[in-house]
């Protein structure tokens, strides 16, 4: 520390009685909002209660809004993914040929029953997974103690 930056003991006094005077002053703040509030208290409690009551409404209206989207099978989600029906495949006039006895069914009955417990809220949807591929280490084994000496 510099010579010029230190105080002097004058400084040092009015620095200290500058600082037990802001303390003072703060003190009596309070003490002037203490008496303040204890007028007001009747209005203080009474804001106290309509909050209360206001906070009531909003829990009560959310509890009801929840009881509702789970009845409505498409607002409720069980997971992340939100339901996505699947479309029927439907062959169009050019496609179909021959008798309707001759159609085909589509194979993906599993599929649709799949997508239908999902709808019902049995089977939480998801998103496809892509299957990674394992990387596999390569190892020599040495069948024999000969091998060692061949260099096989």
């Amino acid at each position: 520390v510099r010579s010029e930056d230190r105080l002097t003991k004058k400084k040092r006094r009015r620095k200290e009685m500058k600082k037990m005077a802001d303390r003072l002053k703060q003190e009596e703040q309070l003490a002037k909002q203490m008496k303040q509030d204890v007028h007001r208290i009747k209005g203080i409690v009474k804001n106290i209660v309509k909050e209360q009551k206001k906070s009531v409404k909003v829990r009560e209206a959310r509890q009801a809004q929840k009881a509702e989207d789970k009845k409505d099978p498409l607002k409720c989600k069980l997971g992340k993914a939100a339901f996505e029906p699947m479309f029927p495949e439907v062959l169009l006039s050019d496609e179909v040929t021959g008798h309707i006895r001759d159609t085909v069914m589509s194979d993906n009955a599993v599929m649709h029953q799949f997508k239908r417990l999902q709808e019902r809220k049995l089977i939480e949807p998801r998103k496809k997974r892509k299957l990674k591929k394992r990387k596999l280490k390569r190892k020599d084994i040495k069948l024999h103690k000969y091998d060692a000496e061949l260099g096989i």
